[in-house]
């Protein structure tokens, strides 16, 4: 079975995990005080209507080679909003440490939907749910959160920002020219971001990052009060067969959208790899 848009989580709860990895303890100390139980990750298995649904699944302890799938393999959660498809899951512990938010992609190939029309006309909101144990979960909330240039809202994550006391959340969208009301010109991925206090109002999006050519599935990982950016950056050389990504860190006295090259990095691709997507920490 293929795991697709692993999102890995460390922590304490009835026996599955979830943390962030920060220098300073994001739970109350009672809990912090608890013994890890393993890793847990949320995931979807394909570009069908069946794999367009997120699952969990816990580490055997301090082994993140060895998994088991929970719910008895079956979903935890699926969609009744937008395309009904779900993809790209990201949790995050609140940084009160009191709850967990899970966010994903509102999309379905699976139901014959084009990556093409997926880029033009896809959605532009964020499938949102909330649990404070990783098995009750919320009623779904689907939040519009790009605005109407854009043709898509894909690989959503999130990390707090002390700086500001909220949540800054990011994703990637085409964005079309504001007099091409149907998207039919050329355009690419920029990284967008909001801000939001609860994952239920969240502030105007704004662009983040624009490289001048599709920039996708950004994380970011804060440590030590600095921002280290993984970025996939598409650019393919159809000719060499290569294709580019690039490391920028941001210090956290810059805050997050400054955003400074430190790493140009290369992967050449091979007969069996057309492209890489999809970074995690």
């Amino acid at each position: 079975m293929h795991l697709y848009a692993i999102s890995v989580i460390l922590g304490c709860l009835h026996g599955i995990a979830s943390a962030v990895p920060r220098p300073r303890p994001l739970v109350p100390k009672s809990a912090a005080a608890d013994a890890y139980a393993g890793y847990a990750f949320a995931y979807f298995t394909g570009n069908s209507r069946a794999g367009e649904k997120i699952h969990l699944a816990a580490s055997n302890g301090n082994n993140a080679l060895n998994w088991v799938e929970l719910n008895g393999e079956q979903p935890v959660l699926t969609s009744t909003a937008g395309t009904k498809g779900l993809r790209d899951p990201f949790i995050l512990r609140s940084h009160d440490g009191s709850k967990f938010f899970l966010l994903a992609t509102d999309l379905s190939i699976g139901s014959g939907t084009s990556w093409d029309s997926a880029v033009r006309k896809g959605s532009r909101y964020l499938e949102i749910w909330e649990t404070t144990d990783l098995v009750t979960w919320s009623a779904q909330r689907h939040v519009l959160v790009s605005p109407a240039t854009a043709g898509n809202t894909w690989a959503p994550e999130a990390y707090y920002d002390d700086s500001i006391g909220k949540y800054v959340v990011f994703w990637a969208s085409s964005l079309y020219a504001e007099n091409d009301p149907n998207h039919t010109g050329r355009s690419y991925h920029r990284m967008m971001y909001a801000t939001t206090s609860d994952f239920k109002t969240f502030s105007e999006a704004k662009i983040w990052q624009d490289a001048g050519d599709s920039r996708i599935d950004s994380t970011v990982l804060e440590y030590n009060d600095v921002l280290p950016l993984y970025e996939g950056r598409r650019r393919r050389d159809r000719v060499r067969g290569y294709h580019r990504g690039e490391q920028r860190v941001a210090d956290g006295a810059a805050g997050f959208v400054e955003i400074n090259l430190v790493v140009h990095w290369e992967e050449r691709g091979d007969e069996g790899c057309r492209g890489t997507d999809g970074v995690q920490i």
